[in-house]
């Protein structure tokens, strides 16, 4: 979470984005699947916006999370 504070103050999205990926991997990883989820809506918004590739990545994670809420 510091890094993504890091990266938010010295305006670096990519960083940013792919920050907010690797939270979400790892509260993903903890069970904490509504926290995975905040920060897997802003990861995939961000890279979206970016136009990178990390999105689809990003977009892979939400089709998880949400196949994990619907079990």
């Amino acid at each position: 979470q510091k890094a993504l504070q890091i990266f938010q103050s010295l305006k670096t999205p990519r960083e940013e984005a792919e920050t907010l990926k690797n939270l979400v991997e790892l509260h993903q990883a903890l069970g904490k699947l509504n926290t995975a989820r905040d920060y897997c809506q802003q990861a995939l918004a961000l890279a979206t916006k970016l136009g990178i590739p990390l999105a689809e990545e990003c977009q892979t994670l939400q089709n998880e999370l949400d196949m994990t809420e619907t079990q």
